[in-house]
């Protein structure tokens, strides 16, 4: 929906969007407290923000325009948010062996997975951010440092689209 550099997005698509980034840069503590009414609230939270994503990916997939700064700078601050973060805590003992013992999932790749994903979309799409607009939004030295502090990652996954991006 919308079009490039020329003309604007609608009014009502520009809303829906930057509702979506917001609701995706709410970030969610895992795995759920021990309050089962919590947990629920969560996992509905949770399922949604993973819908809203999804959207998001597909946005970026489709629209043939050019993202303005200040919606490119959204979504660097919501990409951010969701993988420059603090680790979680080792889930691994003194007896871990990486050769027989299968690495612990994050819990949390629920969402840090499809950011990965939206993040590989939009480097990939030079019309839609151009590298002037990148590095302008924040796509930049503190943001490729961020980043590589997930190459510490237990997870696997995530160690697989830090190198992809990187």
């Amino acid at each position: 929906k919308g079009a490039g550099r020329g003309s604007a997005m609608d009014p009502e698509t520009a809303s829906l969007l930057e509702q979506k980034i917001a609701f995706a840069a709410v970030l969610f503590n895992f795995p759920y407290p021990a309050d089962a009414a919590q947990d629920e609230r969560d996992g509905a939270a949770i399922v949604a923000k993973r819908q809203c994503l999804v959207e998001l990916i597909n946005f970026v997939t489709e629209y043939k325009g050019t993202l303005t700064l200040h919606r490119a700078k959204q979504f660097v601050e919501m990409i951010g948010l969701n993988l420059i973060r603090a680790l979680p805590p080792s889930r691994t003992g003194i007896n871990f062996d990486p050769n027989e013992d299968a690495a612990p999932n994050d819990p949390a790749f629920v969402h840090v997975g499809l950011a990965y994903e939206l993040l590989l979309r939009l480097l990939q799409s030079s019309k839609l951010l151009p590298a002037k607009v990148a590095k302008s939004a924040g796509i930049n030295a503190n943001f490729a440092r961020g980043l590589m502090r997930c190459f510490d990652a237990e997870d696997p996954r995530e160690r697989g689209y830090t190198k992809h991006v990187s």
